[in-house]
This record gives structure tokens, sequence and C-alpha cells, in this order.
């Protein structure tokens, strides 16, 4: 990893920190030398992010005692002058453990891009950017139960308990992203699930496939729900048959409740040897994203199909996959390669910072609103024209085969 990459890590980590409330005001942070140690980088690094967070207002330096976070109240003293005597108003992010686990919010950034386009959305309105992690203790951050600091309006992702949302959340300005939340009476703003259907399976239908099978290993959470639900709907919207053995669909397992960072390449061989070894498998899968699609097609290989010559796959793109490039996951040319459902993610969480700052700044009642963004779909490699003549080969074939030219290796 980049330097400037970790150093920036460093810096949002800090950033975190400091804003809900782990080093309240006037706490000392570590030393240059134990965040040097920590993060395997030299102190000059170091001493780059804590001069940008110097620089924002966060921390203050005191020669021969240290590094120390700014009380909540002080922060806005140096943006007063810019913003005619008006307290900044804080814009508080958060993420909930329901839909990511604390390590991938903080380390698969992944959310920088979103964050930097949030930010400069919110700056022209005179507001600040804060973000927090709620596990799934539901232990609300300090700035929404300490008086230091005042929260003007919450943008957040992943199912939020009604008890939560009584205590922490209510009454104040908040919109949800890429979550619809009925039972909270609450705006949200998200990708077009039907659409995002209707795409893919017309698309596939064009090419000739009539047997198309879905993919998705959460199929527990609720947004993945909703469009596998959506799937099937569109199936019989677009009059082609259906058959549930059809799909691989299932929910990997979660650790302390929560679903953490994939080590690795998952195998979907499992899942896929049942499906493809039907009379008549599936000539095309939907999968829930375009990394899925990838990991789909290693564990078709396996069996001995190709992508797309056998077997087309569709994938989607919905946030920026920085961390599993960068941690060789998948390959940095798989964008390039898969047909994929463009879900213009910065678009979707500009678009819920503006309804935000709508409730935030027009004083009067607003009708809870559920803006649906309409995806598109980017064709490239991994689809193609159903083949012709018999259906592809079984997998038990396969893999007989292989064997066989393993012992005939064997013996010479």
């Amino acid at each position: 990893m980049a330097v400037l990459t970790v150093c920036q890590q460093l810096e949002d980590n800090l950033r975190h920190d400091i804003l809900s409330g782990k080093f309240p005001g006037r706490s000392r942070l570590p030393s240059e030398s134990v965040l040097a140690a920590r993060y395997s980088i030299c102190r000059s690094t170091v001493r780059k992010a804590l001069d940008h967070l110097e620089r924002d207002g966060l921390l203050y330096r005191v020669k021969g005692s240290g590094t120390f976070a700014v009380p909540a109240p002080e922060r806005h003293i140096t943006c007063r002058k810019r913003f005619r005597g008006l307290r900044r108003k804080s814009v508080l992010f958060l993420s909930f453990s329901t839909s990511y686990s604390e390590a991938k919010f903080r380390e698969n950034l992944n959310f920088r891009k979103l964050f930097d386009e949030m930010s400069r959305v919110l700056d022209s309105g005179g507001c600040t950017l804060m973000w927090c992690h709620v596990g799934l203790d539901f232990k609300p951050p300090q700035c929404l139960t300490g008086r230091d600091i005042e929260v003007d309006g919450i943008l957040f992702h992943g199912r939020v308990p009604p008890d939560f949302w009584s205590l922490y959340m209510k009454g104040i300005p908040c919109v949800a992203i890429n979550q619809f939340c009925p039972e909270l009476n609450c705006s949200c703003v998200r990708s077009d699930p039907q659409m995002r259907a209707w795409l893919a399976i017309s698309h596939l239908k064009d090419l000739g496939h009539t047997r198309i099978g879905y993919i998705c290993d959460e199929i527990k959470s609720y947004p993945q729900k909703e469009r596998y639900d959506a799937f099937l709907n569109m199936l019989d919207l677009l009059r082609l048959p259906h058959r549930t053995d059809w799909d691989a669909v299932w929910q990997r397992a979660r650790v302390n409740g929560e679903l953490l960072i994939e080590d690795g390449c998952p195998d979907f061989t499992p899942q896929l040897e049942l499906v493809m070894s039907l009379a008549e498998p599936p000539t095309a899968f939907v999968c829930l994203d375009s990394s899925r699609a990838f990991f789909a097609q290693s564990s078709l290989e396996k069996l001995g199909y190709s992508v797309p010559r056998d077997i087309s796959l569709i994938g989607a793109r919905m946030l920026n996959d920085s961390y599993v490039i960068e941690h060789k996951i998948v390959p940095r040319h798989y964008d390039s390669f898969y047909t994929a459902l463009v879900e213009h993610s910065e678009q979707i969480y500009c678009q819920s910072v503006r309804l935000l700052l709508d409730q935030i700044f027009s004083p009067g009642q607003h009708p809870v609103l559920n803006q649906l963004v309409v995806p598109e779909l980017d064709v490239k490699k991994s689809t193609a024209p159903v083949r012709a003549g018999p259906s592809v080969k079984h997998p038990e074939t396969v893999l007989t085969k292989k064997r066989l030219n393993r012992e005939k290796l064997g013996k010479v």
C-alpha cells in the first residue's frame, strides 16, 4: 500500500476517533513515535496527517507535552469569519454494523470518494461532515449523547432498531442511504431495485438466455433480499421461466453477528455445483455485485465452464471496490471485464446530502420521500449470446475427465 494511502488512513482514523468522542476535548493523542510504529510508517508521514487535522481545527499541539483533541465547541471558531458569525452546522454520517463491520467501514474507504463528494456539497452549505460507526451493541457515539456538540442532521446506512431511533435520532433531520426504512418514517435515497433487475434480465433475454439464475451470499441482509425479490418479479414480468434450484442464494457466516471483510477469494463451488448438476442448468447468472461475479467465475471454471462462452455473468458496481483490488481479492482489470449495473453511488450520496440540507435549512414540515436513482447497464465481455445446441457440460463429466487426465499424467 502506498505511503500516501497509509497517511490518509491514519488521518481518517484519528478524525473518526476525535469526532466520535473516543478522544474527548483536551485529551492527549498517542505520540508520533507510537503512531509511526502502529502504522509501520515514518514519523514525517505521521506529522503530515497531524498537520491536516490541526489545519481542520480538530487538534492542537503543546510543545513538550504532546498533541491534544480540540473540544467540540471550539472547533467552529476557525470557520466563523467565513460564515459571518453563524455556527457551522454539523452533519453526522452513521454506519451501522447491520450493514458493514467497523473494520470494513474504516479500512475499506470504499467510502473515501463518497465522503469527499458529500463534504464538498456540505461545505458549500456551511456544514461540517463527521462520521461514526455503531456496533451491534448499538452503543451511541458521544456526539449523540453528550452536550459538547450539536448534531443538526444525520445520514445513515444499515438497519436501525426502533429504540435507538427513538432515543438518539428522532427529532433530528435524517436521511437513509440505500436503505428503505418504512418503520422509521424517514426519507431515503437508494438505487431502484426494479430497474436494476429489468436492465440485467432484459439484456440477457435479448442475448437469447431464458434460463437465468441469481447468485448472492448475503440473502438475509435487507437490501440484498429486496434486490432478489425484484429479480423474481422481473422474471415474471418479462415472462421468463424460473426455478428456485437455478439460484445460488445463501447467507455467509457472521462472526459475532457481523459480516467481516472477506479473506481472499471465497469458494462458491459447493453452491454452484448443485445448480450446474441439473439436467437443464442456467445459461446466465445475475450476481449481487461484480466481486461476486468474479468469485462465481472462479468456481465455474473449477467445474469446467467458461465465461462467457458457456455461462454469462452480470455484476454490479455499487461502491468503489478499491479495498478488494488493493488486497488482491480480485484483479485490477475485473471492472473492464464484467457487464455490470452501475449504481451511481456518488449521485445517491450527494442527493441524500441535498435532501438533508433542505430539511435542515428550510422551515416547516417536510414530506417523507423515497427517492429512487435509476442505474445503468455497462455492457462488457462477461455476457454473450446463448450457445446453440445441447446444454452446457455436466460438471460430473468434467470432473471425471480431469481425474482421468491426472491419473494418466501420474502413470507417465
